[in-house]
């Protein structure tokens, strides 16, 4: 057991670093984007809280479907979300105003009948 944690302990430790500077990133990118694109803190506020709300919407049941399936089910599952996640962040960043940003959040959807 004390070998095992040796080898894992200091790469957890490096993982939740990185994890940490990412989620505090998003606080730095605040003092350049809201002069850029001329948001309010408000704006900015509603932003970064839907971003959070979703990290923690998706991120608290993947983690307990990864524990009850385990790795070997969850492995094939995980790139096609990636990549849906990532699509969704690109559209968003391609976005210039928050009416953009909310047409593509909130867009209504439409029935072809």
């Amino acid at each position: 057991m004390a070998k095992i944690s040796w080898r894992l302990l200091p790469l957890m430790m490096v993982l939740y670093v990185v994890s940490y500077l990412d989620r505090i990133n998003l606080s730095f990118v605040a003092l350049q984007m809201n002069s850029e694109l001329q948001f309010r803190s408000e704006v900015y506020g509603l932003g970064s809280g839907i971003f959070f709300l979703g990290y923690c919407a998706f991120g608290i049941p993947s983690n307990l479907i990864i524990g009850r399936l385990g790795p070997r089910q969850m492995t094939p599952v995980l790139p096609g979300a990636n990549v849906s996640f990532v699509s969704a962040l690109i559209l968003l960043a391609a976005t210039s105003t928050m009416t953009a940003v909310l047409a593509l959040i909130c867009r209504p959807k439409v029935h072809i009948t």
